[in-house]
């Protein structure tokens, strides 16, 4: 688990904090790439879904609990993302050394709870959540990233509910991306250190690359597979 393996690292992203004298901490050897969970603001096992019951409301191309098939993404594999970029935790100990924007900050469940339609959150209210983890977080996780054969959610995952460089930390709810366990509440948007946007990759495996200033709604709909809705220019 603590192999280094070039194939995950993105050269212009800064070097995940490596485990070295700590075996038992949580920092790893980075991974910069994540698979699409879709546009619903959880990390993984979307609505308490479990590796047993074989259900999920993720509506992305991948999803934790179970296997999905091409023909599933009614879309069209070239109007769904695939997969996109991200950046590894900056090995913060407090709220008071996180850093934006590679550390997951963290507030309640209340504020996720609240988003009237989940595939498809507002600005408002990712505002409201990325303001309420910005400015009164409840804890800091810093090893997103770092571990890509441990949880995914944060690890090697991510959702489109907030464009890509989210200009708010990367939030959770009550619990746990970027930390030991990664199920949960989770805004996981696609970061890179690149201009003005990110590298990704749809369904069809061609290549893109998304700007930061994306139309929500069409950024919400790349990562949603099975909405119906029709996706503007980008």
């Amino acid at each position: 688990m603590n192999t280094k393996l070039t194939v995950f690292i993105c050269p212009s992203s800064p070097a995940s904090p490596q485990r070295g004298s700590n075996p038992s901490g949580w920092d790893g050897p980075g991974c910069n790439y994540g698979w699409c969970y879709g546009s619903r603001p959880f990390s993984q096992w979307d609505g308490g879904a479990s590796l047993t019951t074989a259900t999920s409301n993720s509506n992305g191309m991948i999803t934790q609990t179970i296997e999905r098939k091409m023909a599933d993404v009614t879309d069209g594999l070239s109007q769904t993302l695939l997969a996109s970029e991200l950046l590894s935790g900056s090995n913060a100990g407090s709220t008071t050394t996180a850093k934006y924007p590679y550390d997951v900050l963290y507030t309640s469940d209340g504020l996720f709870n609240s988003i009237a339609n989940q595939d498809f959150p507002t600005q408002a209210e990712l505002d409201a959540i990325g303001s309420a983890a910005k400015n009164s977080p409840s804890g800091v996780r810093s090893n997103n990233g770092t571990m890509p054969l441990w949880y995914c959610g944060a690890q090697t995952a991510l959702n489109t509910s907030a464009p890509p460089n989210w200009k708010w930390p990367t939030a959770g709810g009550d619990c746990c991306p970027g930390g030991a366990t990664d199920w949960g509440r989770g805004i996981i948007p696609p970061r890179s250190m690149h201009t003005n946007g990110v590298n990704a990759v749809l369904g069809d495996g061609s290549v893109r690359y998304i700007s930061n200033t994306v139309d929500l709604l069409t950024f919400q709909r790349l990562g949603n597979g099975k909405d119906g809705g029709v996706i503007s220019n980008y």
